[in-house]
C-alpha cells in the first residue's frame, strides 16, 4: 500500500488545499449576518389581487385533489403553491 504522504503528487494537492483553506477563512471573516426582518414587515406588504386569487384557486384545487386522493395532481398543486410563495418572498407560508 502506498502512503499518501510519500506519494510525489500529494504535495501539490496538499499545498493547494492549504491555500484554499486560508483563502476561504479570510473571505468569510468580512461577512456579516443580515439583520432579521420583523414578521410584521413581511405581512404588511399586501399581495396583488391576482396573486391572492391564484393562491385561493390553488388552495381549492389542493382540497379537491386530496378529496379524490390524486397524489400526482396534489404534488403539482403543492409545487405551484410553493412557486407562488417563493416568487412573493412568502417563505413561511404553506398550503
Amino acid at each position: 500500500m502506498v502512503n499518501a504522504r510519500s506519494h510525489p503528487r500529494s504535495f501539490p494537492r496538499d499545498l493547494l488545499l492549504l491555500a484554499g483553506t486560508f483563502l476561504l477563512a479570510s473571505s468569510l471573516a468580512g461577512q456579516t449576518t443580515p439583520a432579521p426582518v420583523p414578521e410584521d414587515a413581511a405581512k404588511s406588504a399586501e399581495l396583488p389581487p391576482e396573486v391572492l386569487a391564484r393562491l385561493d384557486k390553488l388552495k381549492d384545487a389542493l382540497k379537491a385533489t386530496r378529496a379524490h386522493r390524486d397524489t400526482k395532481i396534489e404534488a403539482i398543486t403543492l409545487n405551484q403553491t410553493g412557486q407562488v410563495n417563493y416568487l412573493t418572498s412568502d417563505y413561511k407560508a404553506g398550503p
